[in-house]
């Protein structure tokens, strides 16, 4: 795991999170929320992922979704889903080095409460 201590799950089976110590400040984190519909198989979506500036590039971001992504597996999610800017190339790279694969053509609807 190289230089960080661990990955740490924080998990419940709604609200799946993964965390990285180094070695006692919490320097990266994932979350998501498992959810099942009627009408679909059980799936996760990615709420966030950061890691801590001085720690990017390094691999961390990678490791925490694909733990995320393991845990899903465990729940017994088919797919697991994450949105993005266009313009943050460097979440697109993560996760596409994560293996997810963009979908073309999908819009988001932002409702403004205030």
């Amino acid at each position: 795991m190289g230089r960080f201590a661990r990955i740490r799950s924080l998990t419940s089976s709604l609200t799946p999170g993964i965390t990285s110590r180094w070695p006692s400040v919490v320097v990266g984190m994932a979350t998501g929320f498992h959810y099942a519909q009627p009408d679909k198989l059980p799936e996760l979506f990615i709420n966030e992922v950061g890691v801590a500036d001085a720690c990017q590039g390094q691999g961390l971001g990678k490791r925490l979704v694909q733990a995320l992504l393991a845990h899903a597996r465990e729940l017994g999610c088919v797919a697991a889903w994450v949105l993005t800017e266009e313009d943050n190339a460097a979440a697109r790279r993560l996760y596409a080095s994560a293996g997810g694969r963009e979908v073309p053509g999908v819009v988001m609807s932002l409702f403004e409460l205030e």
